[in-house]
């Protein structure tokens, strides 16, 4: 998914990522996407400040079995081509 941050939240036990996606004219709807404990990214070259709020991301993540727009975060790709791993092993059924 495609969109444009709202907020990156880097709280224990686990950090979160707002955002709203692309092409949505009818309603804001702000995706929740759950991620790694801040302890966890720390090591593997993520801070605070790795994602600000109006950066265009593309997500990728494993969707709510509920259907709410939101679910847990694998990966982030920045605008300029930077891959960001929440350290997940991506497989067949995230978006």
């Amino acid at each position: 998914m495609r969109g444009t941050l709202v907020s990156f939240e880097w709280v224990s036990p686990h950090t979160w990522t707002r955002v709203v996606a692309d092409g949505n004219t009818a309603s804001e709807v702000v995706w929740n996407f759950e991620g790694m404990s801040p302890n966890y990214l720390g090591r593997r070259g993520w801070n605070r400040r790795t994602l600000q709020a109006g950066d265009v991301i593309e997500v990728a993540y494993y969707p709510l079995k509920d259907g709410m727009p939101g679910g847990l975060l694998l990966r982030v790709t920045l605008s300029d081509g930077t891959v960001k791993v929440m350290g997940v092993a991506p497989s067949s059924q995230e978006n």
